[in-house]
């Protein structure tokens, strides 16, 4: 089995495919180029670079999971 983790934030979201193992398959980084946005207006960019990133690979992997935000 493939799954795609994702480490989401405002700024930065981490993300690999992991397999059995544990053994990385591919690993990167989701950057947001605004670094002046905050807030909302930042999470909701972030949050559409990681909704393309989980399209482009949903073929690679059998499984997403997604860290939970901390309150």
């Amino acid at each position: 089995m493939k799954i795609l983790g994702i480490d989401p934030d405002t700024q930065a979201s981490g993300w690999a495919i992991v397999t059995e193992g544990p053994k990385v398959l591919k690993a990167g980084c989701v950057n947001t180029k605004f670094k002046h946005k905050r807030g909302l207006e930042a999470a909701t960019l972030q949050g559409k670079k990681l909704a393309s990133l989980i399209d482009s690979l949903s073929s690679e992997v059998d499984a997403v999971v997604i860290e939970a935000q901390q309150k």
